[in-house]
């Protein structure tokens, strides 16, 4: 039979080899053919000479004998013995005595690599059973369990473990505690403790994000209300006001959320803000929402070469407007005075300077 990938709905035999399933599938028939081939030679020979080879070894008696040995405690060590004598490369029966038999583990590793058996799945179970209930909630108790996983690790010579991975974010969970209501300064301490922590570097990066993204936050409820106070007294109409309040915001900012003023300041024109107007304080809007309603019946009676081209026609004058009045008022949330009347407000002079603010450098700190 053909395996490779045209043959086999595209997929490669790399991709399909690293289905646990499908390899355990793919070595228990080796290991059945090279027994098949090792008993065929037994018996060619036999048959020339009786009895020349005698064959000790039985599979299927070693597998009742494991399942035996599970299920008796009390003659357990001599069961596997037995198990072992019949059938040494017993996958099962390694993986077994690896776990749960009272002998060297070091001279079970060395059968497991000789008969090519995986026990990375054992060794994550015994590094299981090391951190107990009381590590999960004590902190020294936790760091002599990690001490001890990180000792078993070396010496079967394991580079990753779930368990490490969970009581190192278990530990790094306590040190952050309640960081979603903490204080900056709060906050940069549980930075500092997390920095200075014995953990993985892939462990301590999540909670670094999520801490500083809480510091940002902070920064961005700080900014956004000097920014506000700013850009309600900001003259629309006074280009060089709006430049010097884009330039002054952009020099304080400390997160990306100055960028909404920024961006309104930079994009304002003259036709922004009339555009605005009419939508706020006009009957345009309703003027253009009428038409698309009467363009879109038109549509529906017959005269659809009129009338689509109409209704799109005036579903984008009416976006055009709202798109301003979005712009120019930060999505409806800060109204500057030439927009906040229907008739223009005098306009209050921008003030000289704005609170002082931490400088962007403190940003990664």
């Amino acid at each position: 039979m053909f395996y490779g990938g045209r043959h086999n709905g595209g997929i490669t035999p790399d991709l399909r080899y690293r289905s646990e399933s499908t390899r355990n599938n793919l070595e228990h028939a080796l290991c059945q053919d090279i027994h098949l081939i090792f008993d065929s030679h037994i018996d060619l020979l036999n048959q020339c000479k009786k009895n020349w080879i005698t064959n000790t070894f039985s599979v299927s008696r070693s597998e009742a004998l494991l399942e035996n040995a599970k299920n008796l405690p009390e003659k357990r060590d001599a069961l596997l013995v037995d198990a072992f004598r019949l059938c040494p490369w017993n996958r099962e029966l390694i993986q077994y005595l690896f776990v749960y038999a009272e002998v060297d583990r070091t001279a079970i590793v060395s059968l497991a690599r000789r008969f090519g058996i995986e026990l990375s799945t054992q060794v994550e179970q015994i590094l299981a059973n090391i951190y107990t209930d009381s590590a999960r909630v004590s902190e020294d108790e936790a760091q002599k369990a990690r001490a001890k996983i990180l000792q078993v690790m070396a010496e079967y010579s394991v580079e990753s473990s779930a368990t490490l991975d969970a009581l190192e974010t278990d530990c790094l969970t306590r040190i952050c505690k309640d960081y979603e209501t903490a204080s900056e300064a709060d906050c940069q301490a549980m930075i500092a403790a997390v920095n200075g922590y014995e953990a993985q570097d892939k462990i301590k990066q999540p909670f670094l994000q999520k801490l500083q993204s809480r510091i940002e936050s902070i920064w961005s409820a700080e900014d956004g209300e000097v920014f506000d106070n700013l850009y309600r007294q900001i003259d629309l109409a006074d280009a060089e006001a709006r430049k010097n309040a884009a330039d002054l915001i952009q020099s304080r900012a400390r997160t990306d959320a100055s960028k909404k003023y920024i961006d309104a300041l930079q994009k304002c024109s003259p036709k922004k803000i009339k555009q605005a107007r009419l939508y706020k304080y006009s009957k345009r809007s309703t003027l253009y929402t009428v038409l698309i309603i009467l363009s879109v019946v038109f549509s529906i009676a017959g005269a659809a070469v009129i009338g689509v081209p109409a209704a799109i026609l005036f579903l984008c004058l009416r976006i055009r407007l709202k798109s301003a009045w979005k712009l120019l008022t930060l999505d409806g949330t800060v109204i500057p005075p030439l927009l906040a009347s229907k008739n223009a407000a005098q306009v209050q002079p921008v003030p000289a300077a704005i609170p002082d603010t931490p400088q962007k450098s403190q940003e990664k700190s």
